[in-house]
């Protein structure tokens, strides 16, 4: 199992599909998101690592 963290100021439905696929991952974990505005890049991330042949993984999120 191979565990990467990083901070990026950079759109992650950029640059996550291109890790995945730079490292041959087929999963990649996250908290779900809560406010509509971070959905919407969950969203984005999940179809752009689709396309790369990588899945988002989703862990609960905390209902406010």
């Amino acid at each position: 199992m191979l565990l990467v963290c990083f901070v990026l100021r950079c759109p992650a439905e950029e640059v996550l599909p291109e890790l995945a696929r730079s490292i041959g991952a087929g999963s990649v974990y996250c908290h779900g998101e809560v406010t509509a505005e971070d959905a919407t890049v969950e969203g984005a991330v999940s179809k752009a690592l689709d396309k790369a042949g990588a899945a988002l993984k989703v862990s609960g999120t905390i209902a406010i």
